[in-house]
């Protein structure tokens, strides 16, 4: 039997104006959009599927935050640093290389954050 997988957040994009539409010529997704459409579908039938990677400048568009700040919040030894930012995967074998984020879990902290400021329990409505 193929395992049924629920979308894990509960996030919409809002649609653009009528006028943005006009305007904007042919409809364009942004990498983001598309990584967020992992979230955005509905249940689906098919075996687990492998977890969706944000690069830097993505999780920049998600978050708001701007690349030092994704760095301080990573960094035990910032002010800013926070235990609950996700934090990167190495997309190389040496020591430079790449990094990415596990969409998933960037989603799930943008959620806690939304719950904290609003003092409620994210999904609990």
């Amino acid at each position: 039997m193929p395992v049924r997988i629920q979308p894990r957040c509960k996030v919409s994009v809002p649609a653009p104006s009528p006028k943005a539409k006009a305007s904007a010529g042919p409809a364009k997704t942004s990498r983001t959009e598309s990584a967020l459409a992992l979230c955005l579908e509905p249940p689906f039938t098919q075996t687990p599927i492998q977890p969706q990677l944000l690069r830097r400048q993505q999780v920049e568009e998600l978050t708001g935050l701007k690349r030092s700040s994704i760095y301080a919040r990573i960094n035990p030894n910032c002010k800013q640093y926070d235990p609950d930012f996700p934090k990167p995967i190495s997309l190389s074998t040496g020591a430079k290389g790449g990094v990415a984020w596990i969409a998933s879990e960037v989603v799930a902290w943008i959620e806690t954050r939304i719950a904290a400021s609003r003092g409620i329990a994210f999904g609990n409505a």
